[in-house]
């Protein structure tokens, strides 16, 4: 006798192999070209709502859950069983504009 709710992966078989189809779509390879990691460059939700377009009601934590952890030996990436070889990108700011007033004030504060 099991407790608690099935596991969505044995109600939906196809589950882990959607996961990679989406991610693969907007990828890049890992950079040492070491590992059949996928580094997808779309966002968590983006993912999710793929996902539910799809037919699968997942929760955004259920999603994350079935990527590969940043690490696995701590009690967070532990929780990681059934994974596809999909990890997502780190955020960047590179598009964030700069102030025009910035240099001035890095200036102004360097200066005393």
């Amino acid at each position: 006798m099991t407790l608690g709710r099935p596991r969505k992966e044995i109600e939906h078989p196809d589950l882990l192999k959607t996961i990679s189809d989406i991610a693969i779509f907007n990828s890049a390879a890992d950079e040492r070209r070491q590992t059949e990691e996928i580094r997808t460059c779309s966002t968590l939700d983006e993912l999710t709502a793929k996902l539910r377009e799809n037919g699968f009601n997942l929760s955004r934590n259920a999603v994350y859950l079935r990527l590969l952890p940043k690490r696995s030996n701590t009690l967070e990436g532990m929780r990681h069983i059934n994974t596809v070889p999909v990890r997502l990108c780190k955020p960047q700011n590179d598009l964030h504009k700069s102030h025009a007033d910035g240099k001035f004030c890095t200036a102004t504060t360097r200066r005393n």
